[in-house]
């Protein structure tokens, strides 16, 4: 019988980093990152021009980091802040243009 050691460090190891980032999240990472419908993210891809997701061999949809913050705002704007989908877009997209000319 095996006795149940402490040891902290050890614990530590073993465990997943969960603030890892990662490449590329599927549509059903995302929708589980915001606590949301995947067809949720499909209304907000087809909405919002700067969302543009590649497609596997199988037809799922996979984000980039970039597309996953971008979702994280959409997110926020329409949910905790009442925005509606049409402002929540055009806010973004003049914020976007603004942060590309720099």
């Amino acid at each position: 019988m095996k006795k149940f050691t402490n040891d902290t460090n050890k614990k530590s190891e073993e465990r997943p980093n969960k603030l890892k980032r990662k490449n590329c999240y599927s549509m059903y990472e995302a929708a589980k990152m915001f606590n949301v419908n995947e067809w949720t993210i499909r209304l907000w891809v087809d909405r919002f021009n700067i969302l543009k997701p590649r497609r596997n061999r199988n037809g799922v949809l996979f984000f980039t980091s970039a597309e996953i913050d971008m979702i994280e705002k959409i997110c926020c704007l329409s949910q905790e802040k009442g925005m509606t989908l049409e402002l929540a877009r055009k806010y973004l997209e003049r914020d976007y243009k603004l942060n590309k000319v720099k």
